[in-house]
């Protein structure tokens, strides 16, 4: 360990960076039914608003669980819950954050729900908001827009509605933006 420790220290000190993982290391995508928890709450914030903002894995992910089995084997299990979405929506934002730095929370939010990916039979935004939150757009997104949605409530005939739009290249390149609107609404109702 100790000529490991002095060849990760001489690498940092080059600017070289350095990741050490203790255990076997293993990725695997994980195949998502695409769809809301049933327990899920559902519905539009008490403004009219669209909440929730976008959505993450919440059923059934895999964790170590505490302790040791009968043979000194660790332990895993799943678990469920709006506290494990949030944490994968917390734990992405903080990624995000790392890898941009000049970035305030709001820009951050806008990342987070202008790269959000919907299913496509998903028409339901008070079930998803923008989607289901994705790290690997949220990084190569080049625009942000705040706020990250408007929602104007039930139309009324007759009434005008305005809202301001702020957009924002964050990348270090020219892109051309154009603005389209998207009905969606509850249950997928039209």
């Amino acid at each position: 360990p100790d000529d490991l420790v002095r060849e990760m220290r001489a690498m940092l000190a080059a600017g070289i960076p350095v990741t050490a993982a203790v255990g076997s290391v293993d990725v695997a995508e994980r195949e998502a039914d695409n769809t809301v928890a049933a327990f899920s709450s559902r519905g539009l914030a008490f403004g009219g608003g669209l909440k929730p903002d976008l959505v993450a894995p919440g059923v059934a992910v895999p964790t170590s669980e505490p302790g040791r089995g009968e043979e000194g084997d660790v332990r895993f299990g799943s678990v469920s819950g709006t506290s494990v979405a949030a944490a994968i929506v917390a734990g992405t934002a903080a990624v995000l954050a790392e890898g941009r730095p000049q970035s305030s929370a709001s820009e951050l939010a806008g990342l987070l729900a202008g790269s959000a990916q919907r299913p496509a039979a998903d028409r339901d935004a008070t079930a998803s908001g923008a989607g289901v939150v994705n790290l690997r757009r949220a990084v190569q997104q080049e625009i942000v827009v705040e706020p990250t949605s408007i929602s104007f409530g039930i139309p009324v005939p007759g009434r005008e509605l305005e809202a301001t739009v702020r957009v924002r290249n964050v990348s270090t390149r020219r892109v051309e933006i154009s603005i389209q609107t998207l009905n969606l609404t509850p249950k997928g109702e039209q």
